[in-house]
């Protein structure tokens, strides 16, 4: 499975809690991701496909190298300036060989070599929805404890947690897995390193994967990129499209301007992603417990951060991902956010009693200059 990201900016809340506003610094209102699930047998004959598109890309525009198939580089008015070789193309060049690249994807597709998925989210729901979590008591609590015992490690939790790129590949890896525990087959997931995806981390990956014990058929987490791999730019396609289609409906209902994509209207006719059995269901609308086992994985994940930094300490004060049950709904949800420091702990620290399993005095009668750091 090769998963990519489109229109992803990290997180979506700033050191003070606060949400960072979708028109700034260039955030879309929307953010997605997508990718393509390929059987092993079927990765040669598709890798062919593109490369052969690359090659006419690269005779018809006299390029030294094969261009990378990437839509930020191939689409749209305002194309990147650097090291762009499709500034050398005429829209109607760009046009028709992303037809013929999402060619690639509906043909094999069709044959059943190929099958697509995706995910997206509206930022400013997502920014309510962690605004609700930033302002909760508990949450302000773990804050003020994390940032007092944990400071060098703070800003980067929190950045994972406030991250909505992190929660939406996982969620297409439990897609992936469960289409491929159905089929018998085993999962390797690969996924476009950058610096949005900052906190998915293949290590750490499999390891939290690994102990929940519900992903029988995931046997690796790769990195890579689209430079490295011809399957992860029909990934990038696959994401941009979710993307377009995503802000499309997000402008429409909120009666803004360029609500409609003639481009890649144009560009999909005939080609639609959600037909012959190309597209997978997204079978978490109907698994309540899945839910949680997101919320439990980004908390996970965002754990990883304080445990490499403060390893006996975090060994002490945090929950552990076994510690969790995904099974109770009311432990967490799509929307809803676990906790990562033992509650007892940071009940008994805020009210200056010595916590379960601490020695010494109270936490908060010490003092360091890196308290201050945050």
């Amino acid at each position: 499975m090769y998963i990519d990201d489109s229109a992803t900016h990290g997180s979506v809340m700033g050191n003070d809690f606060q949400p960072i506003a979708p028109t700034s610094k260039g955030m879309m209102p929307v953010t997605t991701a997508g990718g393509i699930l390929v059987p092993e047998h079927a990765e040669t004959s598709i890798i062919a496909d593109v490369r052969k598109l690359r090659r006419k890309i690269r005779r018809e525009l006299d390029l030294d190298t094969l261009p990378e198939l990437h839509m930020r580089l191939m689409w749209g008015k305002d194309l990147p300036q650097k090291n762009n070789p499709y500034l050398l193309a005429t829209a109607k060049q760009r046009l028709l060989w992303v037809k013929q690249g999402y060619d690639i994807i509906f043909r094999h597709g069709r044959r059943g070599h190929l099958k697509v998925a995706g995910v997206g989210l509206e930022i400013p729901q997502v920014q309510e929805v962690l605004g609700l979590y930033c302002a909760a008591p508990e949450t302000q609590s773990e804050y003020a404890f994390i940032k007092k015992h944990f400071p060098k490690a703070t800003k980067g939790f929190y950045n994972v947690m406030f991250n909505p790129l992190v929660r939406m590949i996982m969620n297409l890896v439990i897609v992936g897995d469960y289409f491929c525990r159905r089929n018998a087959h085993r999962l390797n997931v690969y996924y476009d390193t950058s610096e949005a995806s900052k906190g998915f981390t293949s290590i750490e990956g499999m390891e939290v994967m690994h102990s929940t014990r519900r992903f029988a058929s995931l046997q690796g987490i790769h990195e890579t990129s689209a430079r490295e791999s011809e399957l992860m730019q029909l990934a990038d396609f696959v994401a941009y499209r979710i993307f377009r289609g995503k802000l499309m409906r997000y402008r429409l209902e909120h009666q803004l301007a360029h609500s409609t994509d003639a481009g890649m209207v144009e560009a999909l006719r005939g080609r639609d992603l959600s037909v012959h059995g190309l597209s997978l269901p997204n079978y978490l609308k109907i698994e309540s417990y899945h839910e949680s086992l997101l919320a439990m994985l980004q908390v996970s994940y965002a754990a990883q951060i304080i445990r490499d930094k403060y390893p006996l300490e975090a060994a002490e004060y945090l929950i552990p991902t076994k510690g969790y049950n995904v099974n109770l709904d009311e432990h967490g949800s799509l929307t809803g956010f676990f906790p990562v420091v033992h509650p007892e702990i940071v009940a008994a620290w805020s009210n200056g009693k010595r916590p379960p399993h601490m020695s010494g005095p109270p936490y908060q009668e010490h003092s360091t200059s890196e308290d201050k750091d945050g």
